[in-house]
């Protein structure tokens, strides 16, 4: 568990480092929405880190025989309302 949650943090770190490298550099026109997905690319992997790391299930599964299928992830927002009483809606 804790090889995954490392590798998310360091996803995240990457996607964050090049979402400021983007904005600084001066040829790239495209910049704002760029920096904009970058870094919720970024945002993204450290919430699944925390809830990795805290054993929380952020993802929408049925159980099946041999094991779960996943019907859809990135319900973090559903979470995010639920953990910390955020008015998402």
């Amino acid at each position: 568990m804790r090889a995954t949650v490392m590798r998310l943090l360091a996803q995240s770190q990457d996607a964050a480092l090049t979402a400021v490298q983007v904005f600084n550099n001066p040829l790239i026109k495209f910049k704002s929405e760029t920096f904009i997905v970058l870094m919720n690319i970024a945002w993204t992997y450290l919430l699944h880190a925390y809830y990795h790391r805290t054993r929380v299930e952020y993802r929408y599964y049925r159980g099946v025989n041999k094991g779960r299928r996943y019907d859809r992830t990135g319900v973090l927002t559903a979470r995010l309302g639920e953990d910390h009483g955020v008015g998402l809606g």
